[in-house]
């Protein structure tokens, strides 16, 4: 209002006379009045267009201050590319069979292509050999590369990132030890038994040291082994050379104790939405079988799992950070609308639950959880499906891209048909090696 006042008092005098046509140039006071003027004048408009964009400024701030930061994170989200290369290193007893259900899921809604095992006998990628390119089905012939990684192996760094595209994201999960520890070793009880009877203080003193690995697979400091260190688990040095190097490459590394805020992390990391990140915990136990431990036992266990534990504090440090840097409201803001999304989709979904020795064909198991779904629609059949039968029905989804790039080509070379015979016969597993794969998951 002022800066219009001043322009409007600012009557521009003419150049030259109205009657003679002759310039008049003023002079004297009046001229330096004029100059005086004009000047003033041009300073309050500059004045006024200062003020102007400072009251626009702190408006914007303080409307920003009322928005929900969860909005303000997801237009942010907005102008990020999802990622669809990813390596997840799967880890034994750490909710990695959730996570990897939401891989599976959005690989074959998306179209992409998984890195399956070689082996018909198993969904296992070596292991416990390293993980290597000899040991998975060759599909570049077919005009086909890798785009996700996720069945169970062991972290090998050359051969992941020569097979892998050079955009990979790198995941992996670890969880506790002490609890990782327990559900690894053999059970003291058997667990046929009811769940009421097993909720007893395991004693470990029948526990030989060093216990040798369930097929060379299973066995103390599980999660170091996965990741791919063969000791010595007892040396802290090596064990922090080690640490440090799985920390140099990994993009995020989740803890299963904190799975939901894992699972937020990954979502912004992936730029992925909370709907691809719900989830229901597969391959989970059912609570009465989780065991009650003295701190005498805790203590022991962690002695036995001194790698693993120096592992997990060591990430758990890093996990905290991350958490702080994203913001403690806003993880907690997102948690919520998660944990809502997961809701809605057990509700939607599944009918019933029980064990897997009652509802899978491949995992009998009487104290692990599962799902049966209340239609059979892929949604619902993709969300509520057991590890070993979504492995089979990867399978066939990239053995019928197989078929379908052959087909279209009207003269495959010889040696391309002969490939295919032999990839299609790598790729499909007949019911009893289903049978056999089963016997050895853990």
């Amino acid at each position: 209002m002022v800066c219009s006042l001043v322009l409007l008092g600012d009557t521009i005098e003419p150049s030259e006379s109205p009657q003679s046509g002759v310039s008049v140039k003023p002079s004297g006071p009046v001229g330096m009045f004029r100059h005086f003027r004009r000047a003033l004048v041009t300073c309050m408009v500059f004045v006024c267009l200062f003020l102007l964009g400072v009251l626009l400024l702190t408006t914007r701030s303080r409307l920003q201050m009322y928005v929900p930061q969860a909005l303000l994170a997801a237009n942010a989200s907005d102008s990020c590319v999802p990622r669809r290369n990813i390596v997840f290193l799967k880890t034994h007893k750490c909710a990695s069979s959730t996570v990897m259900n939401i891989f599976l899921r959005y690989g074959t809604e998306h179209g992409l292509n998984f890195v399956l095992p070689r082996s018909r006998y198993t969904h296992y990628i070596g292991h416990p050999e390293l993980f290597s390119r000899r040991l998975v089905v060759d599909v570049s012939p077919y005009n086909m590369t890798y785009n996700i990684l996720t069945h169970h192996t062991r972290y090998d760094d050359e051969e992941m990132h020569a097979l892998m595209p050079p955009d990979s994201l790198y995941v992996t999960i670890a969880g506790l030890s002490v609890r990782v520890a327990l559900l690894i070793l053999p059970p003291r009880q058997n667990v046929q038994e009811e769940p009421d009877d097993v909720r007893v203080e395991p004693k470990l003193d029948w526990l030989p040291v060093p216990t040798p690995r369930d097929w060379e697979r299973i066995g103390l400091n599980q999660m170091s082994f996965d990741l791919g260190f063969d000791g010595p688990f007892n040396s802290e040095q090596a064990v922090a050379k080690f640490v440090k190097k799985i920390a140099s490459v990994f993009h995020l590394v989740m803890l299963a104790d904190r799975l939901d805020e894992s699972l937020i992390l990954l979502k912004h990391l992936l730029c992925w939405n909370t709907s691809d990140m719900a989830a229901l915990k597969i391959n989970s136990r059912y609570s009465a079988f989780k065991e009650h431990l003295s701190n005498e036992t805790k203590e022991q266990l962690l002695r036995l799992n001194s790698a693993d534990w120096q592992l997990y504090q060591y990430f758990a440090k890093v996990f905290d950070d991350k958490v702080k840097a994203f913001g403690v409201d806003r993880m907690a803001v997102e948690v919520k609308e998660l944990r809502d999304k997961q809701k809605e989709y057990y509700d939607r979904c599944v009918m019933t639950e029980g064990s897997t020795e009652k509802l899978s064909p491949y995992y009998k198991r009487k104290d692990v959880i599962a799902f049966k779904s209340k239609d059979k629609s892929k949604f619902c059949r993709t969300l509520t499906v057991t590890e070993l039968e979504f492995h089979e029905e990867v399978k066939k989804i990239q053995e019928a891209k197989i078929k379908q790039y052959i087909a279209s080509h009207k003269r495959p070379s010889s040696s391309s048909s002969s490939l295919f015979k032999r990839v299609a016969k790598e790729v499909t597993s007949g019911t009893s090696s289903s049978q056999s794969r089963a016997s050895h998951a853990r």
